[in-house]
């Protein structure tokens, strides 16, 4: 079967420009999805260095335009084919979006747009100047688009070759099968629980690590179930007293001198939390020796399965003089 297709010169261009106009709305209506990252890649790795280059070498040949191509091979070898423009467009759209990063990062500056949207107009404008400049060229001096392309009959094949198509033909359509089965496969959501403090303005900033003697301090306990089905906890406080040993290995928790455990109104009694739901409890406490104390909170699951070791666990040192 022998494929051949042609075209006058200015159709690659044409079609180029009409896909950069086309993607510069979508772009800046759709939101972040898929196809919207598609037409990013597309934009990044050869539409933007396409459309500079033909906008430097909108002709056949580049002896017309530059003398450096002649350096290294004569007038008669200077034809431009369609791969000798795909490689350095892919080498100029990195470039490019590189410069373009930097430009905007040195200079402190924000365009105002995404990203996105500005290397899609970047492209359209390249390809805007491309299409006019190879339009003013004579039909003959135009880049043309060529394929000529002649597949052989299975039958002219010798063995060798027809059981190398046929591998190839096997694993193609192996390699189909397994990307859409992994595309189709529901992806299995990470199952977990949260247990973390808040301070008083309930952020990450600042929690009551030092404290004066007999001070009211304040701290919420906050749980978070992300397990994808309902599930009943219960909290259990606990205050250990580790005397004035500054030498304490904070990383780890060793044997308290004492300990005592919290019983308060708000972490009695047990509740529930549906999946994506998190609840904060408040907590006000006193401490009334000098020296370093922890503060332990322990959460256990109810239901649906009971645990008799701790859930989740997390421990705060605090440091009263």
């Amino acid at each position: 079967m022998n494929i051949k297709v042609s075209t006058n010169g200015i159709s690659d261009l044409q079609a180029l420009l009409a896909f950069c106009l086309v993607s510069t709305l979508l772009l800046f209506f759709l939101p972040e999805s898929t196809f919207r990252s598609f037409l990013v890649f597309l934009h990044l790795s050869i539409v933007l260095g396409y459309a500079i280059f033909s906008s430097i070498f909108p002709g056949n040949k580049i002896v017309g335009e530059s003398d450096f191509a002649s350096t290294f091979r004569g007038p008669e070898k200077s034809k431009l084919s369609f791969f000798d423009r795909l490689v350095p467009s892919f080498l100029i759209s990195v470039a490019t979006t590189s410069f373009v990063i930097l430009f905007f990062e040195i200079l402190s500056f924000s365009p105002g747009i995404s990203f996105e949207l500005l290397i899609s107009i970047i492209s359209t404008f390249f390809a805007s100047v491309a299409l006019i400049r190879r339009s003013n060229l004579e039909i003959q001096e135009r880049f043309n688009f060529e394929i000529d392309f002649q597949t052989p009959s299975p039958r002219e094949l010798d063995r060798f070759n027809q059981i190398i198509a046929v591998c190839l033909l096997v694993a193609s359509a192996l390699t189909a099968s397994f990307v859409f089965e992994v595309k189709t496969t529901p992806k299995e959501s990470e199952s977990f629980t949260e247990l973390y403090f808040l301070d008083e303005s309930n952020s990450f900033q600042s929690y009551p690590i030092s404290s004066a003697l007999g001070q009211q301090n304040r701290i919420s306990i906050g749980v978070s179930n992300q397990e994808g089905t309902p599930r009943t906890y219960e909290l259990q406080l606990t205050h250990s007293f580790f005397g004035f040993d500054d030498s304490s290995n904070r990383s780890s928790i060793g044997d308290p001198i004492f300990k005592e455990n919290i019983a308060t109104p708000s972490l009695q009694d047990n509740f529930t939390l549906d999946h994506s739901s998190s609840r904060n409890f408040d907590y006000e406490f006193e401490l009334f020796e000098e020296g370093l104390w922890g503060l332990e909170v322990e959460l256990y699951t109810i239901e649906p399965i009971i645990e008799d070791s701790p859930y989740r666990r997390i421990f705060l040192w605090i440091e009263v003089s």
